[in-house]
């Protein structure tokens, strides 16, 4: 329940020209969604249905080429692509991994990079190819690698 007036207190700081209109969620009305219990199509594809969907309006130019992905370093350092550079990289990974990896369809793949982009990019080569990619966090430590699967 103290979350719940958390969410409520968050809502109005965010939206001040709402905060009128305060924010009402009771628990019965959040128990009531159905929280990850969507309909998934079968043949789902998130590289394919969802960063190509929106590629393509790019293209078409229904929607300006705002950034898909917007990472900043620690540094400063910032890299943005748009979701139509997005969809032709994670293609080109796609090519790589199914072409000069020999790696198949439903192939389980270990990421093992730090947060940079490229992350993403194979992540979604991987989605694309139609493999299972499996994420490894890694941190650096005195006594070696402390692997976090």
């Amino acid at each position: 329940m103290h979350w719940l007036q958390k969410l409520q207190r968050l809502y109005t700081l965010w939206s001040p020209e709402t905060s009128r209109y305060p924010l009402r969620v009771t628990v019965r009305q959040l128990s009531s969604i159905p929280w990850g219990h969507q309909d998934v199509p079968e043949k789902f594809n998130f590289a394919s249905n969802v960063i190509d969907h929106w590629a393509g309006m790019e293209k078409a130019g229904k929607r300006p080429p705002g950034p898909a992905l917007w990472w900043v370093s620690g540094d400063g350092d910032q890299v943005q692509w748009n979701f139509r550079e997005l969809s032709e990289v994670s293609q080109q990974a796609a090519n790589v991994l199914s072409g000069a990896c020999r790696l198949q369809r439903g192939d389980r793949v270990a990421v093992v990079l730090p947060r940079v982009p490229e992350w993403w990019l194979v992540t979604l080569g991987c989605f694309r190819a139609g493999m299972r990619a499996s994420d490894i966090i890694w941190t650096v430590s005195d006594p070696g690698w402390i692997l976090n699967l």
